[in-house]
């Protein structure tokens, strides 16, 4: 029985398998064979790891970027999420790196088992993560996100190219189509719209967490519910995070049009609470 407390090999192995076999909608592509390779080349700051004092460290990053002229570059994954660990290993590769270095102050923040970070990303205008990792490039002055649209592209960052990498950091941030275009009661109303049904996502991954933490950590026998609930939340997270980018990219023309979302589901998760 493999847990993370195993070596990194048969560690990272398992949760391969798990992805590949079990939990598809979460890492669809996933390459065991770069797994160890993954592991042995990514530098320390691009390891996912848990950091006391998050905020503290978020205002430092802001602080440091301003300073520096910089853009600021949150990512949040997870150690055991095989595209967060993609991305990792392509940052930490030459001459990735070096853009990355010159072109942001970069902070990895670790989302372990989909804890809820919605405190973070609001302070940037983003109601929350949808994916592991999402990446976000943020305009350190003004805390505004300049890579809203281009997002769920690193949703599989280990199946983007070098090529690609390399062409999205070195340019991303500049003449960017971006929240900075919009009036800033179009984007304070434009999250405030994308609360309610991002708080119902969050509820069904606070159910999923302990039952993807047991699946990583124990590899129980019997992972059927998780992968029901998984399938279920990745259909919502996904077409949750598509339908708030799409009110944003209205609104640069019709700033003042109604949007609301769609009356998603029902859910399991919220059919169960509503029994007991």
């Amino acid at each position: 029985m493999c847990s993370m407390r195993c070596s990194a090999k048969h560690g990272y192995a398992h949760i391969a398998l798990l992805s590949a076999v079990l939990l598809m909608p979460l890492h669809a592509h996933s390459a065991s064979d770069t797994i160890d390779q993954h592991a042995s080349t990514v530098k320390p700051e691009f390891i996912f790891k848990t950091k006391d004092n998050l905020q503290g460290l978020v205002d430092q990053a802001i602080t440091t970027a301003q300073k520096d002229n910089t853009l600021l570059l949150l990512v949040l994954g997870a150690q055991w999420c095989h595209d967060s660990r993609g991305l990792a290993a392509q940052f930490s590769s030459d001459p990735l790196h070096s853009i990355i270095t010159a072109r942001f102050e970069t902070l990895f923040v670790d989302v372990a088992y989909y804890n809820d970070l919605r405190w973070l990303t609001e302070q940037f205008g983003y109601p929350g993560y949808f994916a592991t990792p999402s990446v976000m490039v943020i305009d350190p002055h003004s805390h505004v996100l300049l890579n809203r649209s281009s997002m769920p592209l690193w949703n599989q960052a280990d199946s983007v190219s070098q090529e690609e990498y390399q062409r999205y950091f070195a340019t991303v941030g500049e003449n960017a189509h971006s929240d900075s275009a919009l009036p800033q009661e179009t984007r304070e109303r434009l999250l405030s719209l994308s609360k309610q049904p991002t708080e119902r996502l969050f509820t069904g991954l606070a159910k999923l967490s302990p039952m993807l933490r047991d699946a990583i950590e124990n590899d129980p026998e019997d992972l059927s519910q998780l992968r029901a609930l998984s399938n279920e939340l990745y259909e919502f997270r996904i077409q949750l995070q598509k339908d708030i980018i799409a009110r944003y990219e209205s609104a640069l023309s019709e700033p003042d049009k109604a949007m609301p979302f769609p009356d998603y589901g029902p859910f399991s998760w919220e059919i169960d609470d509503a029994s007991q």
